[in-house]
Formats: C-alpha cells, sequence, structure tokens
C-alpha cells in the first residue's frame, strides 16, 4: 500500500522531524508513513526536500538546547534513604559541556592533533609514535617541517617498553 501525500502527511511528517531530534525512523512512524515512500517525496518534490532539511537542522537544534540545558541549569534527581525519597539534588553534565565547547571552539577545546608529513615514512614508524606523547614544542616543530628529524629522534629514544605504553607524556 502507497502512502497517500497530503499536506497533514506532510506537515505531521515535518513536525516529527523536529520533535525527534532528526531522528526520521521515529517521525516516520509517529506520521505513519513508509521510509520508501517519503524519501520518493523527498526526491520528487524540491520544496518538502528544502522542509526536510530545515526539520533536520531544527532537530538538531533542539538536541543541542536539551544538551545545554542539562549541561548549564541541570536536572533535578531524587534522593533517597532508607527507601524514601527525602529529597532532591540538582545534577549537571559535564561531559555535555565539554562536547558543547568542542563544538562551538574547537581549536581551544578540542583534543585532537594533525600531522602534515612530507617525505616518505614507513607504515612502521608512523604506526610507533604515540602522538599523544608529544609535546607542544615538539608539535610547533613538527608543523614547521621537522617531521621525519622529531619522529626518528623520538622512535631512537624510545625503548620498547615506553613505546607500548601509550599514554599522554609526562
Amino acid at each position: 500500500m502507497r502512502t497517500i501525500r497530503t499536506s497533514e502527511k506532510r506537515k505531521l511528517l515535518l513536525e516529527s522531524i523536529v520533535e525527534f531530534g532528526g531522528n526520521v525512523s521515529r517521525a516516520l512512524e509517529k506520521a505513519r508513513v513508509g521510509r520508501s515512500a517519503a524519501y520518493e517525496w523527498k526526491r520528487d518534490d524540491e520544496e518538502f526536500s528544502e522542509l526536510w532539511e530545515k526539520a533536520l537542522e531544527d532537530g538538531i537544534d533542539r538536541l543541542e538546547d536539551e544538551a545545554r540545558r542539562r549541561a548549564c541549569e541541570g536536572v533535578k534527581k531524587p534522593v533517597y534513604q532508607g527507601g524514601k525519597r527525602v529529597g532532591f539534588i540538582q545534577e549537571y553534565s559535564d561531559t555535555l559541556l565539554m562536547f558543547l565547547l568542542n563544538g562551538a571552539r574547537p581549536e581551544k577545546y578540542r583534543h585532537n592533533a594533525s600531522v602534515n608529513v612530507t617525505g616518505k615514512l614507513s607504515h612502521d614508524v608512523v604506526e610507533r609514535v604515540d602522538i599523544g606523547s608529544l609535546t607542544d614544542d615538539e608539535i610547533a616543530e613538527i608543523r614547521a617541517g621537522k617531521v621525519a628529524e622529531k619522529l626518528f629522534t623520538r622512535l631512537a629514544n624510545a625503548t620498547p617498553e615506553t613505546s607500548d605504553q601509550g599514554g599522554g607524556g609526562s
């Protein structure tokens, strides 16, 4: 049985995409629209396709707003003692806060490193270098073009025990 394209179905589907934070499967279920029919509709109707993309963005915004609320305002959690509720505590999410900061200011808060390599290094050499153990000065030198020299120096100074430990340096 084919889904009949009505303005009511269209409205409900788009609202559901927002309501469920961009979860299309749940939105389709609520709107009682088949997956194939929905994607055909999206393919065939440019306006609907644009509204669909907007609904996805709005749904993700809704999730982000909820993450921000939980991180900054917290959630009220019951406290029990002897099987009875004796009060509440306000619980905040540091993890959500870090995700929000990573997204908003990745240059400051994201934990990632990139190394541009020029020349040829064997796969074995690259695999044995623990990028996380490099100091800021070493990373700056690598970025300045002293890649091979720094990597080989690092390998030469590493013992088998320390090169297998990983970790974040001293």
